[in-house]
């Protein structure tokens, strides 16, 4: 992967099959994709022509970086007031300071204008009432800005050889810090759309995009999925039977496979924990749980424990409770057990349901994936759902 910082793209072009972009040092690149993740006001998203939906909020966003005497812990601290939601977002400094936050304080359009019109001695004065000063005294270590709070939608995400990620295609209220995970499930849905597989009577076989250090498009990791004996088999196989049999099994989706590296195989097994917590002690992720990598489900569900265990982290904090009361820890056992172990069951139905290969069974699932995904909305909650981005 090239980074290519500090130039401004300055157009966009389309030839063909290939579509690319122009930067104003003179550069131009070109691919079969071009995925546009440049923000709210996307330049790209506007040469192209995709239109929003969109409407102000009322409110504008103040943003800036305090210092604080108190250490902010790695821990978010939020107040809510009549006017809008106030966040101090811990930052960690080169030096290690904990001391530094970022600030997103969403007012009212009148009450934010005042606020941005004072001085900074009383500006600090204000921002230390309205956190009730849980951090002390703050000072102001950058400038202020503020800008309008709007939702934007885009009707379309796509184009020909073209895909809206993160604000580029969505905008929404910072209150809850949102916007930020809704961009990555947008890129890890294209990301799982990019990836091939293709499912057998013995397990399933995912074929998952990497690029090189060079740019190259060719490469991939594969997981395959397959009965302990049919696994045993293919890894007994010398490198030119296995690409053969991997060629076979993704139906020459990608042409010749070349190379392959050292394989290696272990066993699945699903497995739960009776228990996430102890005096003291929390599991979160594979720790906690274990299951089936069909559908990539297992990192979604690790970062679900995360988010409820800093939740309720942050919740007792702001309460004075201690981070290892029984019942803060019991509150993120309760949030995230069951969902865990639904995801468990529907992961387990999948593979038992794509394991099966009697003509009767396929039909009714190949019927039922059809009719599921020409239900959109049904189809794009349950995609929402997988993401974690109702958790």
């Amino acid at each position: 992967m090239t980074l290519i910082d500090g130039v401004r793209v300055s157009g966009w072009w389309q030839d063909g099959h290939t579509r690319g972009i122009h930067l104003e040092d003179g550069q131009t690149f070109g691919a079969r994709l071009v995925v546009a993740a440049d923000g709210a006001h996307s330049r790209l998203r506007q040469w192209v022509g995709l239109p929003t939906r969109e409407w102000d909020y009322g409110q504008q966003a103040i943003v800036c970086t305090v210092r604080t005497a108190q250490s902010h812990r790695y821990t978010a601290w939020q107040r809510f007031s009549p006017t809008g939601p106030l966040a101090f977002l811990p930052l960690l400094s080169e030096s290690g300071d904990e001391h530094f936050c970022s600030i997103v304080w969403s007012q009212d359009t009148e009450e934010a204008r005042r606020l941005m019109g004072l001085d900074d001695h009383a500006f600090k004065a204000e921002l230390e009432r309205a956190i009730e000063r849980e951090l002390g005294a703050v000072d102001l270590v950058s400038r202020r800005y503020a800008f309008p709070l709007r939702q934007r939608h885009a009707k379309e995400y796509i184009a020909p050889g073209f895909a809206l990620v993160g604000d580029a295609a969505h905008t929404i209220h910072p209150l809850a810090g949102q916007g930020a995970n809704l961009g990555y499930g947008d890129v890890r849905a294209l990301l799982d759309e990019l990836a091939w597989q293709r499912f057998s009577p013995t397990g399933p076989l995912a074929f998952l995009p990497l690029l090189s250090e060079s740019g190259d498009e060719h490469f991939c990791s594969i997981v395959w999925s397959q009965d302990t004996e049919e696994a045993r088999r293919l890894m007994g196989l010398d490198d030119h039977a296995f690409k053969a049999e991997l060629e076979r099994a993704i139906e020459r989706e990608l042409g010749a496979v070349d190379r392959v590296s050292r394989r290696y195989a272990f066993p699945l097994r699903q497995r739960h924990a009776k228990e996430y917590i102890a005096p003291g002690f929390a599991l979160v992720g594979d720790a906690a749980h274990t299951i089936h990598p069909l559908a990539g489900q297992g990192a979604n569900l690790g970062y679900g424990d995360v988010r409820a265990l800093l939740d309720e982290l942050a919740s007792a904090r702001s309460k004075g409770i201690d981070p290892d009361n029984e019942l803060v820890l019991a509150r993120y056992q309760r949030r995230r057990k069951g969902e865990n172990l639904a995801m468990m069951a529907a992961m387990e139905g999948f593979k038992q349901l794509f394991g099966r290969d009697e003509l009767t069974l396929r039909w009714l699932r190949n019927t039922g994936m059809r009719w599921l995904n020409q239900l959109g909305p049904i189809k794009n909650r349950i995609a929402a759902e997988a993401m974690g981005l109702d958790a």
